[in-house]
């Protein structure tokens, strides 16, 4: 069988019916598309393994923990990162586009002015957008209620700036 001929596989977790339903609707948008795919849902374990030991899936969706700060993120995006998963398992960059995500992050962990880490966060995904070597599909809406006694509060994208001031007025 010629391997280019096969419709690819969208794999998830069964029985996390989330995933499972916006599989079926991948699906059925590819179809209106034309574009022909499969939904094979699998144990866990099994999708672990298919994920980070035997690279055998054309397309999984699954779920990553986020955090405001978006080097916490790095064990995906750096070319050396335990869950890259295009590429993976690469001693050095296979790409020059990931060549420039690993010095961006580099670049981020340098400073601790806000606006040029932005920046470099904001090439990244750039080139995350470019490139699509994944397709982020959602992504949590946070709101933040406080009373406003408190003093000293600025939220930003990587969390409350100099927590340490905060206080409330009398």
């Amino acid at each position: 069988m010629n391997l280019h001929q096969h419709a690819p596989v969208v794999t998830t977790n069964a029985g996390n019916k989330v995933r499972e339903r916006l599989c079926s609707i991948l699906k059925e948008d590819w179809t209106k598309l034309g574009i022909q795919v499969n939904y094979r849902p699998v144990d866990f374990t099994t999708l672990v393994e298919k994920l980070d030991q035997t690279f055998d899936w054309d397309a999984i969706l699954i779920g990553f923990t986020a955090s405001p700060e978006p080097h916490n993120s790095a064990n995906l995006l750096l070319s050396s990162g335990n869950l890259h998963l295009w590429n993976p398992s690469q001693e050095k960059p296979a790409t020059a586009w990931e060549a420039e995500i690993d010095s961006l992050m580099d670049l981020a962990t340098r400073t601790l002015v806000e606006e040029e880490r932005a920046r470099h966060y904001r090439r990244i995904q750039e080139i995350l957008h470019e490139q699509l070597p994944m397709i982020q599909t959602v992504h949590d809406v946070v709101h933040v209620a406080y009373d406003r006694r408190l003093e000293n509060f600025e939220r930003t994208v990587w969390g409350q700036r100099h927590p340490e001031r905060l206080q409330f007025s009398e």
